[in-house]
């Protein structure tokens, strides 16, 4: 290597893995080589896993098929191959986002692809990134959990005040205005909150403590009492029911012929017995031919 300059381990071409299915055949292991199906065979131009054409869809699947051994004709297996094509796609596509990021102007981005995407998919990638609509679609859906707007501004309401504001004044300083000389809420769910704050606070006070007003804001408004949204598994963990679902056909199979084995072992056995038994005993033998004529 050139003087000063550190060799570093180049990008995976999926070499071994290649050799390992020629000597061996396919592989019931997890999908580490996802990626690399993405980011050689897979065409970045499109926002998600869902709106990638079904036929290009199935396309990548074939590849997958190439290097694993899966049944994708059980429902079950088929749902988490997609889940799990989805969420590298998700990933990749994240990655590169971050990347674009970084750059200040899109002339900037446009000028430094991501590593291995072609300079199409990243020019369109760019536009993507920069597009008003991403902004818009964030917005528009961050607009829907708010139940009503405030008349504070744009401003901290601490700077509107020039003090440290006290939550429940707050409140209701930034949710009414002024109406023709009186004080008018802008919303009844606003006021029926304020009113529920004041409650709280001065049923603090007669009991002979010290009511925490950020504490009271919290829990009218519920924002300690959010929905937690279900914990979404890893791609390790992904990877991992992944592969005990493609195995888990083989090992039943491995159960079934050993269960099959045993009833032939045991058939052999009894009959080996009763062979002994009808040489040692040739009357035995003798009525068992009889009965045996008779039927």
């Amino acid at each position: 290597s050139a003087l000063g300059k550190r060799n570093v381990r180049g990008r995976s071409r999926g070499i071994d893995l290649d050799d390992w299915t020629a000597k061996y055949g396919k592989l019931p292991i997890k999908f580490s080589d996802i990626a690399i199906i993405f980011r050689d065979f897979a065409s970045m131009q499109y926002a998600s896993w869902k709106k990638i054409p079904e036929n290009d869809r199935v396309v990548l699947i074939e590849r997958v098929k190439d290097k694993f051994e899966l049944d994708i004709t059980r429902p079950s297996i088929k749902k988490y191959l997609n889940d799990c094509m989805a969420r590298r796609y998700s990933n990749y596509m994240t990655q590169m986002s971050a990347h674009f990021k970084k750059c200040k102007t899109i002339e900037e981005a446009r000028s430094k692809p991501f590593e291995n995407v072609s300079l199409e998919n990243w020019l369109w990638l760019c536009d993507h990134f920069s597009s008003g609509k991403i902004r818009s679609a964030a917005g528009s859906n961050n607009r829907k959990h708010v139940k009503y707007n405030h008349c504070g501004g744009s401003r901290v309401f601490q700077v509107l005040l020039g003090v440290q504001a006290a939550k429940i004044q707050t409140f209701q300083e930034t949710h009414t205005h002024i109406k023709e000389g009186q004080r008018v809420w802008i919303s009844e769910t606003a006021h029926v909150q304020y009113d529920k704050m004041v409650e709280m606070h001065e049923q603090g006070i007669v009991a002979g403590g010290t009511p925490d007003e950020n504490e009271i804001y919290d829990e009218v408004l519920e924002k300690k009492s959010k929905r937690r949204r279900n914990r979404r598994l890893s791609d390790e963990e992904i990877e991992e029911l992944f592969a005990l679902l493609a195995t888990k056909d083989d090992k039943i199979k491995q159960c079934e012929d050993q269960v099959q084995q045993m009833k032939e072992d045991a058939a052999s056995f009894r009959q080996n017995v009763l062979n002994q038994v009808l040489a040692r005993n040739p009357n035995v033998a003798a009525d068992l031919d009889t009965i045996q004529e008779d039927e």
